[in-house]
């Protein structure tokens, strides 16, 4: 029983042993990408900043834009799309020198808007 339980040990060590050396191998490969991989996170930067690029300019054709002009003195402020995905679309609304002064949250799904003021809170819940 002794020499099973030995032998057991034993090729438990031998065999962690030689899986630590693989994953070492295998952490060196994937600490230097490729030049392929590089270009690929390039282009796909570059895809991602045209496409919030070509979302800010169509700020004022969103459904919510119209209840921020009514909420919020617009012409004063710039927006900024932060999040822009299926299920919601996420602004800030910003003074001349880049502060950040409302945000706005509009929930697709059931078209609900809310604007947050961060000095004061929530100024508007509504479905609009």
């Amino acid at each position: 029983m002794k020499k099973i339980t030995a032998i057991l040990i034993g090729m438990l060590l031998f065999v962690s042993a030689c899986g630590a050396g693989a994953d070492g191998r295998e952490q060196e490969e994937t600490l230097a990408p490729s030049n392929t991989e590089k270009e690929n996170m390039d282009s796909e930067e570059s895809e991602v900043a045209e496409n919030l690029e070509e979302k800010e300019e169509d700020t004022t054709q969103l459904p919510e834009y119209s209840t921020l002009t009514e909420q919020v003195a617009i012409e004063d402020f710039q927006l900024r799309i932060v999040e822009d995905n299926q299920g919601k679309r996420v602004m800030l609304i910003e003074d001349d020198q880049g502060q950040e002064k409302y945000k706005s949250i509009f929930t697709k799904k059931n078209n609900r808007l809310k604007i947050i003021e961060f000095n004061k809170g929530q100024i508007f819940n509504e479905v609009i």
